[in-house]
């Protein structure tokens, strides 16, 4: 069994795509959650809403998805309790701090504790508790789309180029 290894550039890179001025692109959507069906439910919600998502497992699968579809994530919606003993909480900050970026996260509990937590706020992650409804879907799906905008489109060259929503950590 191979482990794993990436090599990721220094600004993620998100697939271009033919878009006019203007045109909203889809959002980009990280699910990382342990139980299949689950990651499923989601990945159909999120296309019915025009999203592009990519579901994933665990932190180490999801890392080897984005790598091998060159997927920079939007957002991430992440599971707090992982098989793997890792935290919704510290999957949200390694990607944070693999894309040098404030990644917009939210989580998805059935443990009131964690979402009547502190540390959801102190890091700026949304807890939302389960189960978690279309229409509370379909309102994050909103304000991401709301915080990336249109994809920009070089004039003379119809060149399409990534954006990459979210402050960086530092606050700029």
């Amino acid at each position: 069994m191979q482990l794993l290894s990436i090599q990721t550039p220094k600004s993620p890179a998100v697939p271009a795509s033919p878009l006019t001025h203007g045109v909203k692109r889809q959002c980009h959507i990280l699910v990382v959650d342990d139980d299949r069906s689950v990651r499923q439910a989601f990945t159909w919600v999120l296309q019915d809403l025009d999203c592009l998502p990519v579901a994933a497992a665990n932190l180490a699968d999801a890392l080897a998805q984005m790598s091998r579809l060159e997927f920079t994530p939007d957002a991430v919606i992440v599971d707090f309790h992982l098989d793997d003993g890792i935290t919704g909480f510290e999957v949200t900050r390694r990607l944070r701090r693999l894309f040098s970026m404030d990644l917009p996260a939210v989580m998805i509990t059935g443990d009131a504790a964690v979402s009547d937590s502190e540390e959801g706020a102190v890091q700026d992650i949304r807890c939302l508790s389960k189960p978690v409804g279309y229409s509370d879907l379909d309102g994050l799906i909103a304000e991401i789309r709301a915080g990336i905008g249109p994809e920009p489109v070089i004039a003379d060259s119809g060149t399409s180029l990534p954006v990459i929503s979210g402050k960086k950590p530092n606050g700029e």
